[in-house]
């Protein structure tokens, strides 16, 4: 990974874009050294969506099964008991 200070990400802003972009590279922007910010292509950042996406489903399931196996009512069951 490219690593760019905030200085130089200014000055050759429009051709990282272009490197980030077209030729999939990935440009970490420093400040004092230290990593701040990083430019990757649209496609990763849908990549991270989906993962994200797999791993809060991945989640809701878990709590589903877990909630089941303590006995908890399902909000629809509830409100027929109910009457509501």
């Amino acid at each position: 990974m490219t690593r760019l200070s905030t200085t130089e990400a200014r000055d050759k802003f429009s051709d990282i874009l272009s490197r980030v972009s077209y030729g999939g590279e990935r440009v970490c922007v420093t400040r004092q050294g230290k990593d701040v910010a990083c430019l990757v292509s649209m496609r990763e950042v849908e990549l991270l969506d989906l993962l994200e996406d797999s791993i809060d489903l991945i989640d809701a399931l878990e709590a589903l099964r877990e909630a089941e196996e303590e006995g908890v009512t399902p909000w629809e069951d509830l409100k027929v008991e109910l009457g509501l």
